[in-house]
């Protein structure tokens, strides 16, 4: 195996397992070893598919092609629905761009895949933070309603979230073993948001709210 090689795969794995130890230490699904694992993966792939193009004069992005969708499989499996949230997209959009930084090294663009992995350490570390700070001031929230079939309720609910200081975007309203279902999105601060919440949970009337 030549050292040019062998120089790829160590830098991989290192710059995977940069991201994966970040991402091990906030306890996500994608951690160390598989963002590591994605990472060469997609290094070895590359290679292999610049040393078919180069020895049998083929296109060498046909193998490059299908790491970009069979990382999409991937990332699929960590997106998962509780209830009304979704969650895992984050860890998706890594995994989709660990297999980017895998590929950059294999095609030897070394310092595309350094400064990506420093863009994604910078947004993991750092980007959160400045989230959560305006979080506090302006956020939108999703909040699922059930209570009886009643628009007169429906109503007395919307004005309770109106009374906290938050705004009602938008509302979906099915019906199902006779209650309404409702999907609200709205904005506001987080403590007024909380305080909309609080006053929903308040009323006897709602069966159930997930947010």
């Amino acid at each position: 195996m030549e050292l040019s090689v062998l120089f790829q795969l160590a830098l991989s794995m290192a710059l995977g397992g940069l991201i994966g130890m970040e991402r091990e230490y906030h306890e996500k699904p994608a951690g160390f070893r598989t963002n590591l694992i994605i990472c060469v993966g997609a290094t070895i792939f590359t290679i292999i598919s610049w040393a078919i193009g180069t020895q049998y004069s083929q296109d060498p992005g046909r193998i490059s092609a299908q790491i970009v969708s069979g990382v999409g499989f991937l990332g699929a499996g960590a997106i998962l629905r509780d209830g009304n949230k979704i969650s895992g997209l984050t860890t998706a959009a890594g995994i989709w761009m660990v297999s980017a930084v895998g590929m950059a090294v294999g095609y030897g663009y070394y310092g595309l895949a350094l400064g990506s992995t420093a863009l994604v350490l910078l947004v993991h570390i750092f980007l959160v933070r400045i989230e959560r700070f305006f979080h506090k001031f302006a956020r939108f929230q999703t909040i699922h309603l059930e209570c009886r079939a009643d628009w007169e309720l429906l109503q007395l609910a919307e004005q309770r979230i109106a009374a906290a200081g938050v705004k009602l975007v938008s509302r979906r309203v099915s019906k199902r073993a006779g209650n309404f279902q409702v999907d609200c999105m709205i904005f506001g601060s987080s403590s007024n948001i909380d305080e909309a919440i609080s006053r929903l949970m308040s009323m006897q009337e709602i069966a159930g709210i997930d947010y």
